[in-house]
């Protein structure tokens, strides 16, 4: 009874020993997929990290030229004021009909200024529909970037909990006890059979 007791007992401590190196074995594949998503999600962090910076490079490149355009607009603005403030200056008949190849000339600038404004404002309106058009861009790239970025470090984290998790088990004493516990079991059967006999 004694060495059916002591047998019992090694073949649970077998038993025992057996499923810890299973649940370590699951834990290293589970250790090896957690690596093969960080490689993953480390190329898309690097694709989002990328996007975000042309959509970036591009939105100073609009402000930039909205900035120019602005200037241009006023500019002209400028000159069509000062050609109507002109004419407004000048409105009697007589110094319309002596001076008429001058107004001539002023009405022409201004017509052309008039036009040169309308054809800057649609340009302003254009470039700051492009520059919207960067920022949704903008903002779509960081939204990604921050997601591959949440999803990197939950990887991370991951796969430092299944590291300390694998440092727990130590796969040589479990093996020297597999093959101690081996041994014992063999002398309880000998003996078994020795006291059969006997």
């Amino acid at each position: 009874q004694q060495a059916d007791a002591t047998l019992a007992k090694a073949g649970q401590a077998v038993a025992a020993a057996e499923q810890a190196k299973a649940d370590a074995s699951a834990d290293l594949d589970r250790t090896k997929l957690l690596d093969a998503d960080i490689v993953r999600l480390n190329s898309e962090y690097k694709k989002a990290n990328t996007a975000l910076d042309d959509a970036r490079k591009a939105e100073a490149q609009a402000q930039a030229n909205l900035s120019s355009k602005k200037t241009g607009r006023d500019s002209i603005i400028q000159q069509l004021q000062t050609t109507q403030n002109w004419l407004a200056a000048h409105e009697p008949l007589q110094t319309l009909a002596e001076n008429w190849p001058r107004w001539d000339v002023l009405l022409s600038q201004a017509a052309k200024a008039q036009s040169d404004l309308r054809e800057a404002e649609r340009t302003v309106s254009d470039r700051q529909q492009d520059e919207r058009k960067r920022r949704q861009m903008r903002d779509k790239a960081a939204e990604n970037y921050t997601r591959a970025e949440t999803a990197l470090q939950t990887a991370e984290t991951q796969l430092q909990t299944a590291i300390q998790t694998l440092a727990g088990f130590d796969a040589e004493t479990l093996s020297r006890r597999r093959e101690a516990t081996a041994i014992r079991r063999d002398q309880i059967a000998s003996a078994e059979r020795l006291w059969s006999g006997l």
